[in-house]
Protein backbone atom coordinates (compact mmCIF):
# COMPACT_ATOMS: atom_id res chain seq x y z
CA UNK A 1 0.00 0.00 0.00
CA UNK A 2 1.62 3.43 -0.95
CA UNK A 3 2.21 5.86 2.02
CA UNK A 4 -0.63 8.12 2.85
CA UNK A 5 0.47 11.83 2.02
CA UNK A 6 0.07 14.27 4.41
CA UNK A 7 -2.37 16.94 3.65
CA UNK A 8 -1.43 20.25 4.56
CA UNK A 9 -4.56 22.53 6.56
CA UNK A 10 -6.23 24.68 4.41
CA UNK A 11 -4.74 28.68 4.62
CA UNK A 12 -8.07 29.62 7.17
CA UNK A 13 -7.07 26.98 9.13
CA UNK A 14 -3.89 27.73 9.50
CA UNK A 15 -4.41 31.53 10.36
CA UNK A 16 -7.27 30.27 13.17
CA UNK A 17 -4.48 28.39 14.38
CA UNK A 18 -1.89 30.95 14.25
CA UNK A 19 -3.83 33.53 16.17
CA UNK A 20 -5.47 30.83 18.99
CA UNK A 21 -2.24 30.47 19.90
CA UNK A 22 -0.84 33.67 20.18
CA UNK A 23 -4.09 34.67 22.16
CA UNK A 24 -3.43 31.75 24.47
CA UNK A 25 0.38 32.76 24.72
CA UNK A 26 -0.67 36.03 25.47
CA UNK A 27 -3.31 35.08 28.26
CA UNK A 28 -0.62 32.44 29.86
CA UNK A 29 1.86 35.96 30.26
CA UNK A 30 -0.90 38.27 32.17
CA UNK A 31 -2.96 35.78 34.00
CA UNK A 32 -0.02 32.60 34.61
CA UNK A 33 -2.86 31.31 37.45
CA UNK A 34 -5.94 31.59 35.18
CA UNK A 35 -5.24 28.10 33.42
CA UNK A 36 -7.40 26.44 31.10
CA UNK A 37 -9.24 29.57 30.20
CA UNK A 38 -11.28 28.33 26.72
CA UNK A 39 -10.32 30.05 23.25
CA UNK A 40 -12.30 30.08 20.61
CA UNK A 41 -13.12 32.22 17.49
CA UNK A 42 -16.28 33.06 19.37
CA UNK A 43 -14.55 34.12 22.78
CA UNK A 44 -15.16 37.91 24.05
CA UNK A 45 -11.68 39.27 24.66
CA UNK A 46 -12.74 41.29 27.40
CA UNK A 47 -15.54 39.37 29.42
CA UNK A 48 -14.20 36.00 28.71
CA UNK A 49 -10.30 36.15 28.02
CA UNK A 50 -9.86 39.10 30.45
CA UNK A 51 -8.02 40.76 28.05
CA UNK A 52 -7.85 44.83 28.69
CA UNK A 53 -7.45 47.90 26.32
CA UNK A 54 -3.02 47.33 26.76
CA UNK A 55 -3.64 43.77 26.47
CA UNK A 56 -5.54 44.23 23.07
CA UNK A 57 -2.50 46.41 21.74
CA UNK A 58 -0.15 44.50 22.54
CA UNK A 59 -2.43 41.35 20.83
CA UNK A 60 -2.47 43.53 17.77
CA UNK A 61 1.58 43.76 18.04
CA UNK A 62 1.85 40.29 18.25
CA UNK A 63 -0.35 39.40 15.01
CA UNK A 64 1.00 41.73 13.25
CA UNK A 65 4.63 40.09 13.28
CA UNK A 66 3.16 36.84 12.96
CA UNK A 67 1.26 37.56 10.36
CA UNK A 68 3.93 39.99 8.89
CA UNK A 69 0.49 43.24 8.24
CA UNK A 70 -0.32 46.21 9.21
CA UNK A 71 -3.71 45.89 11.08
CA UNK A 72 -5.83 48.99 11.16
CA UNK A 73 -6.76 51.17 14.41
CA UNK A 74 -10.24 50.09 14.36
CA UNK A 75 -9.51 46.30 15.28
CA UNK A 76 -8.72 47.52 18.82
CA UNK A 77 -12.44 47.68 19.08
CA UNK A 78 -12.72 44.45 17.52
CA UNK A 79 -14.93 42.25 20.27
CA UNK A 80 -14.14 38.55 19.10
CA UNK A 81 -10.85 36.42 17.59
CA UNK A 82 -13.06 35.55 14.54
CA UNK A 83 -13.85 38.99 13.88
CA UNK A 84 -10.09 39.75 14.25
CA UNK A 85 -9.15 37.14 11.82
CA UNK A 86 -11.84 38.83 9.29
CA UNK A 87 -9.76 42.10 9.66
CA UNK A 88 -6.43 40.38 9.38
CA UNK A 89 -7.40 38.53 6.25
CA UNK A 90 -9.28 41.74 4.87
CA UNK A 91 -5.67 43.43 5.57
CA UNK A 92 -3.30 40.89 4.14
CA UNK A 93 -5.59 41.00 1.01
CA UNK A 94 -5.88 37.17 0.64
CA UNK A 95 -2.04 36.52 0.98
CA UNK A 96 -0.49 33.81 2.73
CA UNK A 97 0.28 34.37 6.74
CA UNK A 98 3.83 34.98 6.43
CA UNK A 99 3.24 37.79 3.05
CA UNK A 100 4.77 41.57 3.90
CA UNK A 101 2.11 44.17 3.95
CA UNK A 102 4.40 46.47 5.79
CA UNK A 103 3.93 49.86 3.98
CA UNK A 104 6.72 52.59 4.17
CA UNK A 105 6.92 55.23 6.90
CA UNK A 106 3.54 56.78 7.60
CA UNK A 107 3.57 60.27 7.03
CA UNK A 108 3.19 62.81 9.70
CA UNK A 109 0.48 66.01 9.71
CA UNK A 110 1.56 69.35 8.60
CA UNK A 111 3.14 71.39 10.75
CA UNK A 112 1.81 73.56 13.63
CA UNK A 113 1.19 76.84 11.85
CA UNK A 114 0.26 79.37 14.71
CA UNK A 115 0.44 83.13 15.75
CA UNK A 116 3.15 84.49 17.11
CA UNK A 117 4.29 83.22 20.20
CA UNK A 118 2.72 85.68 23.16
CA UNK A 119 4.22 88.14 25.09
CA UNK A 120 3.95 87.74 28.77
CA UNK A 121 1.30 85.69 30.80
CA UNK A 122 -2.12 85.74 32.46
CA UNK A 123 -0.27 86.15 35.64
CA UNK A 124 -2.97 87.94 37.26
CA UNK A 125 -5.41 85.54 36.40
CA UNK A 126 -7.39 83.76 39.40
CA UNK A 127 -9.10 81.55 37.68
CA UNK A 128 -8.63 79.06 34.30
CA UNK A 129 -11.61 81.17 32.47
CA UNK A 130 -9.28 83.94 33.09
CA UNK A 131 -6.32 82.44 31.57
CA UNK A 132 -8.45 81.29 28.59
CA UNK A 133 -10.00 84.80 28.54
CA UNK A 134 -6.57 86.43 28.75
CA UNK A 135 -5.33 84.64 25.70
CA UNK A 136 -8.34 84.80 23.53
CA UNK A 137 -8.20 88.54 23.78
CA UNK A 138 -4.42 88.70 23.26
CA UNK A 139 -4.65 86.20 20.22
CA UNK A 140 -7.57 84.39 19.52
CA UNK A 141 -6.32 82.54 16.07
CA UNK A 142 -3.27 81.24 18.22
CA UNK A 143 -3.40 77.68 18.16
CA UNK A 144 -4.52 76.02 21.78
CA UNK A 145 -4.88 72.28 20.83
CA UNK A 146 -4.07 70.52 17.94
CA UNK A 147 -5.73 66.73 18.19
CA UNK A 148 -4.23 63.95 16.00
CA UNK A 149 -5.84 61.43 14.72
CA UNK A 150 -4.92 58.00 13.14
CA UNK A 151 -8.34 56.74 11.68
CA UNK A 152 -7.22 55.94 7.88
CA UNK A 153 -4.08 55.62 6.01
CA UNK A 154 -2.93 59.32 6.31
CA UNK A 155 -3.18 61.06 9.90
CA UNK A 156 -5.04 64.27 10.71
CA UNK A 157 -5.18 66.80 12.77
CA UNK A 158 -7.86 69.25 14.30
CA UNK A 159 -6.79 72.46 15.72
CA UNK A 160 -8.60 74.58 18.22
CA UNK A 161 -7.37 78.15 18.85
CA UNK A 162 -8.24 79.84 21.46
CA UNK A 163 -10.72 82.01 20.03
CA UNK A 164 -12.30 78.77 18.44
CA UNK A 165 -12.40 77.00 22.23
CA UNK A 166 -13.68 79.96 24.19
CA UNK A 167 -16.49 80.17 22.08
CA UNK A 168 -17.34 77.00 21.47
CA UNK A 169 -17.35 76.45 25.89
CA UNK A 170 -19.54 79.29 25.75
CA UNK A 171 -22.19 77.60 22.98
CA UNK A 172 -21.88 74.53 25.73
CA UNK A 173 -21.97 76.67 29.00
CA UNK A 174 -25.35 77.78 27.10
CA UNK A 175 -26.50 74.61 26.63
CA UNK A 176 -25.88 73.21 30.01
CA UNK A 177 -27.83 76.14 31.53
CA UNK A 178 -30.76 75.76 28.91
CA UNK A 179 -30.41 72.61 30.88
CA UNK A 180 -31.10 73.74 34.49
CA UNK A 181 -27.38 73.63 35.63
CA UNK A 182 -27.09 75.11 38.78
CA UNK A 183 -23.42 76.47 39.79
CA UNK A 184 -21.79 74.27 42.04
CA UNK A 185 -23.31 71.27 40.73
CA UNK A 186 -20.85 68.43 39.35
CA UNK A 187 -21.13 67.23 35.12
CA UNK A 188 -19.62 64.19 34.78
CA UNK A 189 -17.73 64.41 31.08
CA UNK A 190 -17.20 60.56 30.03
CA UNK A 191 -15.64 61.76 26.78
CA UNK A 192 -12.61 60.06 24.38
CA UNK A 193 -9.29 62.39 23.31
CA UNK A 194 -11.13 64.95 21.09
CA UNK A 195 -11.97 68.34 20.85
CA UNK A 196 -15.21 67.21 22.26
CA UNK A 197 -14.09 67.17 25.52
CA UNK A 198 -11.89 70.28 25.58
CA UNK A 199 -15.29 72.32 24.97
CA UNK A 200 -17.00 70.47 27.47
CA UNK A 201 -14.51 70.95 30.07
CA UNK A 202 -14.36 74.96 29.69
CA UNK A 203 -17.84 75.33 28.98
CA UNK A 204 -18.66 73.35 32.26
CA UNK A 205 -16.58 75.72 33.85
CA UNK A 206 -18.35 78.84 32.40
CA UNK A 207 -21.57 77.70 33.31
CA UNK A 208 -20.64 77.37 37.28
CA UNK A 209 -20.17 73.71 37.40
CA UNK A 210 -17.47 71.21 38.48
CA UNK A 211 -15.70 69.15 35.80
CA UNK A 212 -16.08 65.03 36.76
CA UNK A 213 -13.63 63.43 34.10
CA UNK A 214 -14.11 59.62 34.19
CA UNK A 215 -12.67 56.80 31.94
CA UNK A 216 -14.22 56.69 28.33
CA UNK A 217 -15.33 53.21 27.34
CA UNK A 218 -12.47 51.23 25.22
CA UNK A 219 -15.00 49.30 22.92
CA UNK A 220 -18.51 49.71 21.75
CA UNK A 221 -19.49 46.23 23.22
CA UNK A 222 -18.17 46.87 26.67
CA UNK A 223 -20.61 50.36 26.24
CA UNK A 224 -23.40 48.96 28.86
CA UNK A 225 -21.18 47.27 30.92
CA UNK A 226 -18.48 50.31 31.87
CA UNK A 227 -21.27 52.46 32.25
CA UNK A 228 -22.39 50.76 35.24
CA UNK A 229 -18.91 50.16 36.47
CA UNK A 230 -18.90 54.17 36.77
CA UNK A 231 -22.20 54.55 38.56
CA UNK A 232 -20.50 54.96 41.54
CA UNK A 233 -18.18 58.00 40.64
CA UNK A 234 -21.66 59.32 39.19
CA UNK A 235 -23.23 59.31 42.74
CA UNK A 236 -20.43 60.01 44.89
CA UNK A 237 -20.36 63.03 42.55
CA UNK A 238 -23.76 63.61 42.81
CA UNK A 239 -23.66 64.11 39.11
CA UNK A 240 -26.57 66.38 37.40
CA UNK A 241 -25.20 65.73 33.84
CA UNK A 242 -23.31 63.49 31.48
CA UNK A 243 -21.34 64.45 28.73
CA UNK A 244 -20.69 61.01 26.81
CA UNK A 245 -20.71 59.66 22.97
CA UNK A 246 -23.64 59.56 20.92
CA UNK A 247 -23.53 55.50 21.40
CA UNK A 248 -23.80 56.12 25.22
CA UNK A 249 -26.86 58.53 25.08
CA UNK A 250 -29.76 55.86 25.46
CA UNK A 251 -27.71 53.44 27.49
CA UNK A 252 -26.72 56.16 29.42
CA UNK A 253 -30.27 57.20 30.25
CA UNK A 254 -31.07 53.78 32.28
CA UNK A 255 -28.09 55.07 34.53
CA UNK A 256 -30.75 57.50 36.65
CA UNK A 257 -32.35 54.54 38.38
CA UNK A 258 -28.90 53.86 40.11
CA UNK A 259 -27.66 57.62 40.33
CA UNK A 260 -30.69 59.44 41.60
CA UNK A 261 -29.20 62.96 41.35
CA UNK A 262 -28.51 62.54 37.16
CA UNK A 263 -31.04 64.49 35.15
CA UNK A 264 -29.72 64.60 32.10
CA UNK A 265 -27.45 62.42 29.68
CA UNK A 266 -26.18 64.51 26.52
CA UNK A 267 -23.71 65.23 24.21
CA UNK A 268 -21.37 67.93 23.41
CA UNK A 269 -23.04 68.67 19.95
CA UNK A 270 -26.05 68.43 21.60
CA UNK A 271 -25.45 71.51 23.80
CA UNK A 272 -24.08 73.54 21.41
CA UNK A 273 -27.11 73.70 19.71
CA UNK A 274 -29.49 76.64 20.09
CA UNK A 275 -26.61 78.80 21.30
CA UNK A 276 -27.22 82.07 22.55
CA UNK A 277 -30.54 81.02 24.60
CA UNK A 278 -28.92 79.92 28.32
CA UNK A 279 -28.69 83.31 29.67
CA UNK A 280 -26.12 85.20 31.40
CA UNK A 281 -23.30 83.08 32.69
CA UNK A 282 -22.26 83.41 36.49
CA UNK A 283 -18.98 84.64 37.38
CA UNK A 284 -16.44 81.86 38.46
CA UNK A 285 -14.13 83.16 41.45
CA UNK A 286 -10.91 81.69 42.37
CA UNK A 287 -12.36 80.02 45.88
CA UNK A 288 -14.93 77.84 43.38
CA UNK A 289 -14.63 74.13 43.15
CA UNK A 290 -13.42 73.68 38.88
CA UNK A 291 -12.43 69.64 39.51
CA UNK A 292 -13.54 66.72 41.13
CA UNK A 293 -10.58 64.01 40.23
CA UNK A 294 -10.91 60.39 41.02
CA UNK A 295 -8.37 57.58 41.78
CA UNK A 296 -8.27 54.99 39.57
CA UNK A 297 -10.10 52.69 42.34
CA UNK A 298 -7.91 50.00 42.04
CA UNK A 299 -7.28 49.61 45.38
CA UNK A 300 -10.51 50.31 46.78
CA UNK A 301 -13.54 52.22 45.89
CA UNK A 302 -12.71 55.56 43.77
CA UNK A 303 -12.11 58.79 45.82
CA UNK A 304 -12.97 62.48 44.71
CA UNK A 305 -10.41 65.33 45.66
CA UNK A 306 -12.08 68.67 45.26
CA UNK A 307 -9.62 70.80 43.96
CA UNK A 308 -10.47 75.28 43.68
CA UNK A 309 -9.18 76.89 40.52
CA UNK A 310 -6.68 78.02 42.61
CA UNK A 311 -5.79 75.23 43.62
CA UNK A 312 -5.05 74.01 39.76
CA UNK A 313 -2.97 77.75 39.11
CA UNK A 314 -1.22 76.82 42.36
CA UNK A 315 -0.20 73.39 40.38
CA UNK A 316 0.21 74.59 37.02
CA UNK A 317 2.49 77.88 37.85
CA UNK A 318 4.94 75.10 40.29
CA UNK A 319 5.10 72.64 37.55
CA UNK A 320 5.65 75.66 34.70
CA UNK A 321 8.64 77.27 37.02
CA UNK A 322 10.51 74.19 37.78
CA UNK A 323 10.19 72.59 34.26
CA UNK A 324 10.70 76.37 32.83
CA UNK A 325 8.43 76.17 29.97
CA UNK A 326 7.22 78.60 28.24
CA UNK A 327 4.80 80.20 25.15
CA UNK A 328 7.27 79.31 22.58
CA UNK A 329 7.86 75.41 23.38
CA UNK A 330 5.14 72.38 21.95
CA UNK A 331 3.76 69.81 24.14
CA UNK A 332 3.21 66.26 22.87
CA UNK A 333 0.95 64.23 24.92
CA UNK A 334 -0.62 61.03 24.98
CA UNK A 335 -2.08 60.78 28.40
CA UNK A 336 -5.10 60.34 29.00
CA UNK A 337 -7.64 63.51 30.04
CA UNK A 338 -9.00 61.83 33.15
CA UNK A 339 -5.15 61.26 34.34
CA UNK A 340 -4.67 64.14 36.26
CA UNK A 341 -0.63 64.46 34.25
CA UNK A 342 -2.76 64.29 30.78
CA UNK A 343 -5.58 67.13 31.59
CA UNK A 344 -3.51 69.15 34.05
CA UNK A 345 0.39 68.76 33.61
CA UNK A 346 -0.40 68.87 29.99
CA UNK A 347 -3.50 70.99 28.83
CA UNK A 348 -4.25 73.58 31.39
CA UNK A 349 -0.65 74.24 31.72
CA UNK A 350 -0.96 74.91 28.17
CA UNK A 351 -3.94 76.79 28.76
CA UNK A 352 -1.97 79.01 30.87
CA UNK A 353 1.65 78.80 29.93
CA UNK A 354 -0.06 79.55 26.04
CA UNK A 355 1.97 76.63 24.04
CA UNK A 356 0.21 74.43 21.82
CA UNK A 357 -0.56 71.07 22.94
CA UNK A 358 -0.68 68.10 20.15
CA UNK A 359 -2.80 65.50 21.92
CA UNK A 360 -3.16 61.80 20.41
CA UNK A 361 -5.54 59.16 22.06
CA UNK A 362 -3.03 56.65 24.64
CA UNK A 363 -4.40 53.59 22.44
CA UNK A 364 -2.98 55.38 19.14
CA UNK A 365 0.50 56.20 20.66
CA UNK A 366 0.71 52.90 22.68
CA UNK A 367 -0.08 51.01 19.76
CA UNK A 368 2.20 53.21 17.15
CA UNK A 369 4.77 54.85 18.88
CA UNK A 370 6.58 55.93 15.52
CA UNK A 371 3.57 58.05 14.81
CA UNK A 372 5.85 60.93 16.77
CA UNK A 373 8.94 59.64 15.21
CA UNK A 374 11.19 61.76 13.25
CA UNK A 375 10.95 61.66 9.08
CA UNK A 376 13.75 63.56 8.56
CA UNK A 377 17.30 63.71 9.54
CA UNK A 378 16.99 66.48 12.37
CA UNK A 379 16.23 63.56 15.32
CA UNK A 380 16.80 63.15 18.40
CA UNK A 381 17.79 59.73 20.23
CA UNK A 382 17.96 58.99 23.99
CA UNK A 383 18.59 55.70 25.41
CA UNK A 384 15.69 54.73 28.18
CA UNK A 385 16.44 51.66 29.44
CA UNK A 386 18.06 50.37 26.59
CA UNK A 387 16.12 51.72 23.90
CA UNK A 388 15.77 54.71 21.53
CA UNK A 389 13.48 57.07 21.07
CA UNK A 390 12.62 59.17 17.75
CA UNK A 391 11.43 62.40 17.69
CA UNK A 392 9.95 64.69 14.90
CA UNK A 393 12.07 67.93 15.85
CA UNK A 394 10.04 69.55 12.48
CA UNK A 395 6.31 69.39 14.10
CA UNK A 396 6.59 73.26 13.84
CA UNK A 397 8.28 74.77 16.56
CA UNK A 398 11.85 75.15 17.93
CA UNK A 399 10.99 73.11 20.71
CA UNK A 400 8.95 69.69 21.44
CA UNK A 401 8.11 68.76 25.16
CA UNK A 402 7.25 65.16 25.12
CA UNK A 403 4.95 64.17 27.90
CA UNK A 404 5.88 60.00 28.77
CA UNK A 405 5.07 59.61 32.17
CA UNK A 406 3.13 56.62 32.27
CA UNK A 407 3.10 55.63 28.82
CA UNK A 408 5.20 52.50 29.80
CA UNK A 409 8.26 50.57 30.72
CA UNK A 410 9.99 52.37 28.44
CA UNK A 411 9.88 55.69 28.82
CA UNK A 412 10.01 57.10 32.00
CA UNK A 413 10.66 60.76 32.24
CA UNK A 414 9.57 64.32 30.20
CA UNK A 415 12.43 65.09 27.79
CA UNK A 416 12.95 68.38 26.06
CA UNK A 417 14.45 68.45 22.24
CA UNK A 418 15.92 71.95 20.58
CA UNK A 419 16.07 72.61 17.07
CA UNK A 420 19.42 73.32 15.77
CA UNK A 421 21.26 72.34 12.30
CA UNK A 422 22.66 69.49 13.66
CA UNK A 423 20.83 66.27 15.03
CA UNK A 424 20.05 67.66 18.78
CA UNK A 425 20.25 66.20 22.28
CA UNK A 426 18.28 65.14 24.35
CA UNK A 427 18.38 66.42 28.18
CA UNK A 428 16.27 65.70 30.88
CA UNK A 429 13.78 68.17 31.21
CA UNK A 430 13.29 68.10 35.18
CA UNK A 431 15.39 65.81 37.89
CA UNK A 432 13.48 64.02 39.50
CA UNK A 433 13.91 66.30 42.86
CA UNK A 434 12.98 69.17 41.14
CA UNK A 435 9.42 67.57 40.40
CA UNK A 436 9.07 66.36 43.15
CA UNK A 437 9.92 70.14 45.09
CA UNK A 438 7.34 71.14 42.49
CA UNK A 439 4.93 68.77 43.82
CA UNK A 440 5.20 69.03 47.11
CA UNK A 441 5.11 72.93 46.77
CA UNK A 442 2.09 72.81 45.03
CA UNK A 443 0.40 70.01 48.54
CA UNK A 444 1.49 72.83 50.83
CA UNK A 445 -0.34 75.98 48.95
CA UNK A 446 -3.52 73.39 48.31
CA UNK A 447 -3.54 72.03 52.42
CA UNK A 448 -2.46 75.70 53.57
CA UNK A 449 -5.42 77.46 51.52
CA UNK A 450 -8.39 76.10 53.13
Amino acid sequence: MAEEMRVAPPAEARDEELLIGIIRRLIAEIHPAATGIPVCLDSRLAADLGLDSLAVVELRSRMEEAFAVVLPDGILSVETPGEWLTVLRAARGGAGPHVSATPGPVPGPAPVVSAPAPAGLPAGAETLLDALAWHAQAHPARTCIRVLEFAGEEPSAQEISYGGLSAGAVAVAAGLRRGGLCPGEAVAIMLPTGPEFFLAFMGTLMAGGVTVPIYPPARPAGLEEHLHRQAGILRNALAAVLITVPEARLLGRALRYQVPSLRQVVTTAELQAGAGRGGVLPAAAADHTALLQYTSGSTGDPKGVMLAHRHLLASIRAMGSAADVGPADLFVSWLPLYHDMGLIGAWLAGLYYGFPLAVMSPLAFLSRPARVAARDQRTARHPVRGTELRVRTSIGSPAVLIVAECAGPRISQPFRVTDSDRPPAWRALTRKRDLSRARGSTRRSVSGAG
